[in-house]
């Protein structure tokens, strides 16, 4: 019998790989995306693929001028010291294919079934998440299996309620015109300071002109709670909804054709099984009455 090979770690077993966690910061903003239990990290991965690829697609002009900066800054190191940066040239060109991570980086947040990812300038997340959303629905292709929905927020504050009124008030009254109607998607994740009415009261006194509906209204307002942050972003209500709530599976089955079969296939299934059971099982017949004695 051969010997166990070494893993790695005190006990000589594979060691599984943990994600230290961060706190996100007043003003950072971006996409939170949902993923499946225990596949956080390859749900990273594939997010990180598609934004990136998505980002290049959208602002290419942005993009090339961060290569260009990437070509420009090896230039200047390999002037100095030109032997070692000869060993480093791999290594450079990785980086250079990864330099869109400036404008957009993963923050650890160590939470299950969760990711988030810091974005910057030029990108404008809610814009950003739709495009995405929108091009799975017409190429009727996804790239991903273990990211869900995405959530997009363009601005973000401490957890409290003050706060959250002065960063609320701009963006709803430029993104919400009197007369218009909108409706709330909110989450609160490991997030206790404030209760979804005080919100909810809040955003009715920023939009006193406005009616809250909770289907077929004009605007969606999305507000995510995660520990210490609020964050907030505005999109086309019928957009939004159109594209499953930004639910990249849903999007994919929907654009196949796929989302009507299954919910078509359980009830056919539940039919099918009652009438079988029919069949197989007799009525049992009500007992006679006996008859009365003359």
């Amino acid at each position: 019998m051969g010997k166990r090979g070494w893993k790695g770690g005190s006990s000589g077993y594979k060691v599984k790989k943990q994600r230290c966690g961060s706190l996100l910061e007043p003003g950072q903003y971006g996409i939170y995306a949902s993923c499946n239990r225990g596949r956080e990290m390859k749900a990273a991965k594939e997010l990180r693929v598609i934004l990136n690829e998505k980002f290049k697609e959208l602002y290419p002009e942005e993009s090339k001028q961060l290569l260009t900066d990437a070509e420009n800054s090896e230039d200047e190191e390999e002037s100095v010291e030109d032997a070692i940066q000869k060993e480093l040239t791999a290594i450079h060109r990785e980086d250079k294919m990864n330099k869109n991570q400036q404008v957009i980086t993963e923050v650890p947040i160590s939470v299950e079934s969760l990711l988030f990812f810091h974005m910057k300038k030029p990108i404008v997340p809610s814009e950003f998440a739709h495009r995405i959303c929108q091009s799975i629905y017409d190429s009727k292709v996804k790239n991903s299996r273990f990211v869900q929905r995405l959530t997009p927020i363009d601005k973000s504050c401490n957890g409290d309620l003050e706060e959250f009124i002065k960063m609320a008030t701009p963006i709803l009254k430029e993104s919400i015109k009197p007369g218009m109607s909108y409706s709330v998607n909110m989450t609160r994740r490991n997030f206790t300071n404030i209760e979804r009415d005080d919100f909810m009261a809040e955003i009715s006194k920023i939009l006193p002109e406005s009616e809250l509906h909770y289907k077929n209204a004009d605007k969606m307002i999305h507000v995510y709670c995660f520990k210490n942050n609020i964050g907030i972003s505005v999109t086309d209500y019928d957009s939004f909804d159109d594209l499953c709530k930004f639910n990249l599976q849903q999007i994919f089955d929907k654009s196949n054709g796929y989302l009507d079969i299954k919910k078509a296939v359980p009830e056919k299934e539940v039919s099918m099984k009652v009438e079988k059971v029919s069949e197989e099982v007799p009525q049992k017949k009500a007992p006679e009455k006996p008859q009365a004695k003359a």
